[in-house]
């Protein structure tokens, strides 16, 4: 079965047969750990404060981070269930129903998860534990967080997080609970909290801080302390899971390459100014020996295979290989000048190397360290980037993403096949950070891919003839992009987890899904309210509220008006009443990247446009209906952020002329 998550952009896919066959079980009572058993399976729920400080086990605190686990084993063996792809979603209960084991009829979860799964407008979860958040790193010192919603036409921002200067590398520590971001011009290090998407502390952990990795067991991330002609020119190494400096290792001067052995063992730092590759003990964070090399070099990579490092210049035509057990010069592989990026695929058997100034790609087979296929791809290819069966390939002078069966690479001497499509209607120039500019999806054969010139973003799901999903950066130009899996993974043999900041405090469902075995159950969900006293949890939110006695007819000009308003932020955004919310006086005039998104259910067609202030404070919209259908109204700021309710603000059905309905 696919992932459940590719109901994101497929909204069709339902799986109905699975679901129909499934009976639900009545929500359990909301305690510390919650067990349904079903034909010989057992599935445990339990909550895990990601900050003990915040409560217990099985606490779950409103708008704090908790993982969220599920351990499914054999009742009959006791043995974990493994590599299993569980759904989950968290369902607020009816105010009818609080005080309930379970507000599900027979049949009535089964639907609720089809909806789901479905990604339906009109079923949405309170919190979806089968998604994945898409950031990208700006050219405005800032990184934009979204919710890719393709399905519905657009996306829904999660957060704009403000930086200390425009952003050079980042990397998730192995929980992706910290991101790591470098400001090189500012001399600065962001640690981003992905719970809250703040910036939770900024260091200064060495001047020009630039180049980000994480070690392979994920203990410590280095940076690239590139400043030039510094006598402590070198790396800083820091904890991953917390934001501390825990030493400097001097190596030399100019910017800094890094790579690990696949232990953790070794760390192998390639300075460009001084020509050298320094070898570190990781386990004493000492320097062991410098390798002199014979042109300034420009990358690094590992093969975990051949347990050999590859180090190359854009200058010469040839690569240098080090084993990494005996630190030593094993070979040079001819290969070509203006080598940009190698690559390892999965296996780490075949490297792709990219030449853009001379419009080649090269395998190079690290058992035998030769080149053993090359292949013509004009337009400058650049980067590599892998799903579980594809190599995508992007351009600096083109819009197109060339595609590379995995299957086809390592055949020596046959041509590679290239497939393409076109990810924007500009070409995507050069990268303009160290950051990569495509990504793999979680769980997909699909990438996402940035186009800086367009200031979109686009997912790509392989066997389509075009991407399948796009979506605008709200105005910035997307520098490089990330991709955080906030579905259920596999941690443990048989325990399935992720991390989650809860929603408002109240009375829960935690909806489990299972195709094979099948089953469905509610885990009754208590959420409280932050025990800290005089904790402020919330502010308020604004508002668009709409006006009443509005209508739309197919083919005419629509003209909306809508008023500013506030709420706080667990109240839901009514869109009947004009009433249910206050004027906001602290909203003056309106924000100038204020828009309003029209959406055709279930998101055959959607319509961006800025809003116009009228002389009485209120905004307008004008757009014209192409069909009958049920229409939502979405506002969008990224000046105002999480404080804009992304609810839809207004719901109208449009119907034939002389047939129209009042609003719903």
């Amino acid at each position: 079965m696919p992932s459940s998550r590719i109901a994101v952009f497929c909204c069709g896919s339902l799986l109905a047969s699975a679901l129909l066959a499934s009976q639900p079980q009545a929500a359990d009572s909301a305690t510390a750990l919650n067990t349904t058993v079903r034909d010989g399976v057992a599935v445990a729920f339990s909550l895990l404060p990601v900050n003990p400080a915040t409560g217990a086990v099985g606490t779950a605190t409103a708008r704090e981070a908790a993982r969220v686990r599920f351990t499914i084993t054999d009742t009959t063996s006791g043995k974990p269930l493994t590599r299993l792809h569980p759904a989950a979603w968290l369902s607020r209960r009816g105010i009818e129903n609080q005080n309930q084991t379970g507000d599900f009829r027979p049949h009535s979860l089964t639907e609720k998860v089809q909806e789901l799964l479905g990604g339906s407008i009109f079923s949405k979860a309170d919190a979806d534990f089968n998604s994945f958040q898409v950031l990208t790193l700006n050219d405005d010192a800032s990184i934009t967080v979204v919710d890719p919603l393709f399905g519905f036409g657009g996306t829904k921002l999660l957060a704009l997080i403000p930086l200390p200067g425009i952003g050079t590398d980042w990397v998730f520590n192995a929980s992706s609970t910290l991101l790591y971001v470098t400001t090189a011009a500012t001399d600065k290090l962001a640690v981003i909290d992905t719970a809250s998407w703040t910036v939770s502390t900024t260091l200064t952990p060495c001047a020009k801080p630039s180049r980000l990795v994480l070690q392979p067991d994920a203990h410590y991330v280095w940076v690239d302390c590139a400043a030039a002609d510094d006598a402590r020119a070198g790396v800083a190494v820091m904890a991953a899971d917390r934001p501390e400096v825990v030493t400097r290792i001097v190596t030399g001067n100019g910017q800094h390459h890094i790579a690990f052995s696949a232990d953790s063992r070794w760390a192998f730092v390639a300075n460009e100014q001084d020509q050298t590759l320094s070898v570190i003990d990781v386990h004493s964070l000492k320097k062991v020996r410098d390798l002199k090399l014979a042109d300034r070099p420009t990358g690094i990579a590992y093969s975990a295979l051949s347990d050999s490092v590859y180090v190359w210049s854009q200058t010469r035509d040839s690569i240098t290989v080090v084993d990494a057990s005996t630190q030593k010069v094993a070979a040079h592989v001819p290969a070509v000048a203006g080598m940009a990026q190698i690559r390892f695929a999965p296996g780490d058997r075949y490297g792709l190397i990219t030449a853009p100034n001379q419009n080649l790609l090269l395998i190079l087979d690290a058992v035998s360290n030769r080149i053993i296929q090359r292949a013509s791809i004009d337009q400058a290819p650049e980067q590599v980037a892998f799903s579980s069966d594809m190599a995508f390939v992007r351009r600096r002078g083109s819009a197109s993403v060339g595609m590379i069966p995995l299957k086809e690479i390592g055949r020596e001497g046959l041509a590679l096949p290239l497939a393409e499509f076109v990810g924007g209607e500009h070409a995507f120039g050069p990268r303009s950070n160290l950051a990569d500019s495509i990504v793999p999806a979680p769980g997909e054969t699909a990438v996402v891919v940035t186009n800086p010139k367009d200031k979109s973003l686009y997912y790509y799901m392989e066997g389509m003839a075009a991407p399948m999903g796009t979506f605008d950066n709200y105005g910035r130009e997307p520098r490089a992009v990330l991709v955080l899996d906030r579905s259920l993974r596999e941690v443990l043999p048989g325990v399935y987890e992720t991390t989650a900041a809860l929603p408002a405090a109240g009375v829960y469902d935690t909806i489990f899904f299972l195709s094979s075995p099948r089953i469905i159950h509610a885990f009754g969900t208590n959420i409280v309210e932050s025990p800290v006293p005089n904790k402020v949890l919330t502010g308020p939110t604004t508002t668009l509220v709409a006006l009443p006695n509005q209508t739309i007819v197919p083919g005419q000009i629509a003209r909306l008006t809508f008023r500013f308003g506030s709420s706080s932020s667990s109240s839901s955004s009514s869109s009947s009443s004009p009433n249910s919310s206050s004027p906001n006086a602290a909203l003056p005039v309106v924000p100038p990247d204020l828009t309003l998104r029209a959406v055709l259910a279930p998101g055959t067609w959607h319509q961006r446009h800025n809003m116009t202030l009228l002389p009485d404070g209120s905004v307008t919209f004008e757009f014209t209906p192409p069909s009958p259908g049920l229409y939502y109204f979405y506002a969008e700021s990224a000046a105002l952020g999480k404080a804009l309710n992304s609810a839809p603000c207004l719901v109208l059905q449009s119907v034939e002329k002389n047939l129209e309905k009042p609003p719903l």
